[in-house]
């Protein structure tokens, strides 16, 4: 499936706007996937074209002439009844509270039908800290689940399940794809910088209001965290345009280091998975945090660019490093879509670091680890934006673009690994910290 998969994307059959998604293999429109569905179950081989030469030209207007060429078109595009990405059985994904085969959304949470009825039993009942015999540290699983009520009903919040969110849980195939990628994957030492932390209003009181503890907690430990994203560096000019990009990206990547490290999630991982994903992130929160900057024009000195530069330095730039420029075709209309969605400071935090936990991965080893911090960030992202605005579309838009911002950040590893060969095989004495952050995720 391409990451790059907008959905004001065109079917590939008929050219149709506005009711695009991923459907048997490719982006059709809804009436295209249809058709293609109806053709495949009956005698599809008895399609005749209507003007006998099977040259038909297919769009909107003439998509019903001649089934015929509209089939072969679908044929064409790589649409197939069996693709596996089409439908993806809510079964397959573990529940968030005991890991048991999920049976769908509930409540806020990928849970299976046994922890649904219990938090249905419980979400009005008053179950409290003393009832649990352990002291509050049972762990939840399938075997254990039902040794500790008080214990179970805490998991069940601490992944976000909330009474008023029944009606909050319907996923789009789009989203399930994402978190069954997870599944599927086979799967630089860096310091933390002193930064001065400035006081700023973090939090929506309106929403803390209707949101649980636990989650207040968790929300506010990482808007925190994220208060070091919050500014971006302007370029002190250098000769050399090569270093200039390498003490750019190094300071980005501490700033980073610093805020993944703040939260939970990063102390699950060893110090090489750390550093794993934190390489194959950085790029897709440096993005992220210019769109942030974006919405307050006053943050940026100059117009929208990788390294917030001025014009010239930005052109000295992509002479030599044109992956910069290249990525811009890309990056551009995510702007404007993010842009759209109005997020507010928790929300940018929250899916930072969600997208920090999306990327691939190549030779991590705690990828369980990795995968259960992405749904937990998925439910707490959604969770958050539906108590903010009473709807679900937007977090699902943010869920769903989650796949082009770690394409464009691909294509920028890539783009510099070309970059960094060509100057060792100039002569060029490449550090083995720029080695590691730059070359090793190709190399290994």
């Amino acid at each position: 499936m391409s990451l790059l998969y907008r959905k004001s994307e065109p079917c590939r059959i008929c050219g149709e706007t506005g009711t695009t998604g991923w459907y048997c293999g490719t982006i059709t429109c809804e009436a295209c996937k249809k058709f293609f569905m109806r053709s495949v179950k009956s005698d599809y081989l008895q399609l005749k074209c209507v003007r006998s030469n099977s040259n038909c030209v297919i769009t909107k207007s003439t998509r019903t002439n001649c089934g015929h060429c509209r089939f072969q078109k679908c044929l064409q595009v790589g649409m197939k009844l069996n693709d596996k990405t089409e439908v993806v059985e809510p079964k397959k994904i573990p529940c968030s509270v005991c890991g048991d085969a999920s049976s769908g959304f509930h409540f806020g949470a990928f849970t299976c039908e046994g922890c649904k009825g219990f938090f249905l039993r419980y979400k009005n009942k008053k179950i409290t800290n003393e009832s649990c015999p352990n002291r509050n540290i049972c762990q939840i699983n399938f075997s254990s689940r039902n040794q500790c009520k008080s214990c179970r009903f805490h998991k069940c919040l601490t992944v976000g399940m909330a009474k008023n969110n029944s009606k909050s849980g319907r996923q789009t195939n789009l989203f399930k794809q994402k978190i069954m990628s997870q599944l599927d994957q086979g799967s630089p030492n860096v310091h933390t910088p002193h930064i001065c932390q400035p006081q700023i209003t973090l939090f929506d009181f309106d929403v803390e209001n209707k949101i649980y503890p636990n989650l207040i907690y968790l929300v506010k430990n990482i808007s925190q965290a994220y208060v070091s994203l919050l500014y971006i560096d302007t370029l002190t000019p250098k000769e050399n345009v090569s270093l200039l990009i390498f003490d750019t990206i190094r300071t980005h990547l501490e700033q980073c280091f610093y805020f993944i490290k703040q939260t939970k999630f990063l102390r699950k991982f060893n110090e090489n998975d750390q550093n794993i994903i934190l390489i194959n992130s950085i790029h897709s929160l440096r993005l992220l945090q210019l769109i942030s900057l974006e919405q307050n024009s006053s943050e940026l000195e100059f117009q929208l660019n990788y390294f917030n530069c001025c014009k010239i330095t930005y052109e000295k730039i992509t002479k030599f490093w044109p992956i910069f420029e290249q990525i811009m075709v890309y990056f551009k209309p995510l702007v404007e879509y993010v842009r759209e969605l109005k997020l507010d400071v928790n929300e940018f935090a929250i899916y930072s670091l969600f997208l920090v936990f999306s990327s691939s991965c190549k030779n991590l080893i705690g990828f369980r680890e990795k995968f259960e911090c992405n749904l937990e960030l998925c439910n707490l992202l959604c969770k958050y934006m539906y108590l903010r605005r009473n709807e679900n579309e937007s977090s699902e838009k943010l869920i769903n673009i989650a796949p082009r911002f770690e394409r464009i950040n691909l294509q920028i590893q890539m783009g510099i690994y070309e970059k960094c060969n060509e100057l060792i095989k100039m002569g060029f004495n490449l550090e083995k910290y720029y080695q590691t952050i730059f070359m090793s995720q190709f190399t290994q």
